[in-house]
């Protein structure tokens, strides 16, 4: 990835990125390699104190960075010589299918030696794309690996994982503003119980004005445990008012 005299990167390298900033409609830097701060009266030998790794750095709204950090991440896969495939699977499932903590899919990727990325679960609720830029489509999910056997793996693995599940649902009622106010401030913290569940929370369109929340999973005790901090956190939110 690196010049011959390895002070910058390669030309198609940031070509490359500059195009994945045009696709996606954010800006990215290359930032370079990091000098460690060492202790007073301690000096440092050629790169001793130096990280010789190159950063990215990526901004942009929330899906866009997102959508623009998992293409950087597919590109160097590409450069260590990984194929790239992708599948499709209805967004709603892509939380259940990963289990608790993630566990599902990264015993998929450890068994297959491929690397799964997901798109963000969100997608569906702000609607929206910076001019010029392309969205993600919200159903496509990246595998990258070995070889196109390993993929081809990855993908069985998954589709035996979504014909076995049994999904359970159920609905809750939150006013809409509170539900506004989760949408622009905490989809953060929405994001991290359903990794934690193994569930998706579907929410209505911001602004839409409706007040009705669903929540999916494989077992009613992980169902009843999203709602419960779901609704924990509208109280948080709304305490002092």
């Amino acid at each position: 990835m690196l010049d011959e005299d390895e002070t910058a990167l390669k030309t198609y390298v940031i070509e490359h990125l500059d195009e994945v900033a045009r696709f996606c409609g954010v800006d990215i830097f290359l930032l370079g390699p990091k000098f460690n701060c060492l202790p007073p009266g301690i000096s440092s030998n050629g790169d001793a104190g130096q990280d010789q790794r190159w950063r990215v750095a990526i901004y942009g709204d929330m899906e866009s960075a997102e959508h623009a950090k998992t293409r950087v991440l597919i590109f160097i896969d590409r450069l260590l010589g990984r194929t790239v495939d992708a599948m499709l699977l209805e967004l709603s499932l892509h939380t259940v299918i990963c289990g608790r903590a993630r566990k599902n899919v990264k015993l998929i990727e450890s068994a297959t030696n491929t690397a799964i990325y997901f798109p963000p679960p969100f997608s569906q609720v702000y609607r929206y794309c910076h001019p010029g830029a392309s969205r993600r489509n919200p159903e496509e999910i990246f595998i990258t690996g070995d070889t196109p056997q390993n993929i081809a793996m990855a993908k069985q693995k998954i589709h035996q994982l979504t014909t076995s599940t049994r999904l359970f649902m159920k609905d809750c009622v939150v006013s809409p503003p509170k539900i506004d106010s989760i949408l622009l401030t905490r989809l953060d913290k929405v994001r991290k119980i359903m990794e934690t569940n193994g569930t998706f929370v579907l929410f209505p369109q911001l602004g839409s004005q409706r007040n009705l929340v669903r929540i999916q999973g494989i077992e009613g005790l992980h169902v009843e445990r999203t709602i419960r901090d779901i609704m924990a956190l509208v109280s948080f939110l709304f305490c002092y008012f």
